[in-house]
Parts: structure tokens; sequence; C-alpha cells
């Protein structure tokens, strides 16, 4: 009788995993228009960066890979604000990379 209830058991179990299997698909998104701004704006914040960080915006595909295009400014003011003008992009998806000083809020001084 334990010999049948473990068998049994085992083919439930068997089949419940089976029954589980998810069909995964790795979804891409899908871009028609592209993005055209004539200006964006944002900050960029670890303190704030300082007037006169660079701004790099380098443009990724939908998975996420570089595409070789990218926009370059800088920060307008101490309050990490930056501008760029004129942006047009097929994707959705950037890189966005600051490279400067900013103001540490631990130490109450600029980053070295």
């Amino acid at each position: 009788m334990k010999k049948k209830l473990i068998f049994i058991i085992a083919v439930l179990v068997t089949v419940f995993m089976i029954s589980c299997k998810k069909d995964i698909q790795e979804q891409k998104p899908v871009i028609t228009n592209g993005i055209n701004k004539s200006a964006m704006s944002g900050f960029v914040q670890k303190g704030p960066f300082l007037n006169g960080t660079s701004i790099a915006i380098y443009e990724l595909d939908g998975t996420y890979n570089l595409t070789g295009k990218n926009y370059i400014t800088q920060i307008i003011d101490n309050t990490g604000l930056f501008q760029i003008k004129n942006i047009s992009l097929v994707s959705q998806y950037v890189l966005l990379k600051a490279d400067g000083y900013y103001f540490n809020e631990v130490i109450g001084n600029n980053s070295s």
C-alpha cells in the first residue's frame, strides 16, 4: 500500500511540475515614431552637481546597447540643472553620464 501511495504522489508531483512550465519569451520594446524634442532639461543630483559639470547623453537601443548617437551639454547652475536643445532619438532609452564636482552635503563642501 505504501509503495502505491508513494508512486501516486510521485506521478502527481511530476504532472504538476510539467503543467506549471512557463513559456518565457524575451520581450523587446517596439519603437515606432522616435522622440524629437525642441528642448530637454533635468537635474543631476548627488549633491547637486556644480555649474560646468559635463553631461553626456548616449542613446541606447531596445537591448540597452549604445547606438552611437550622443549629445553633450553641461550643468547650467549649482542646482544641477542641465538643458539640451533639438534632441532627436530613435529609442526611448538613454544613458546619462555626469562628470564633474558636486556639493557633498555630509561634509558641507564641494567634492574633490
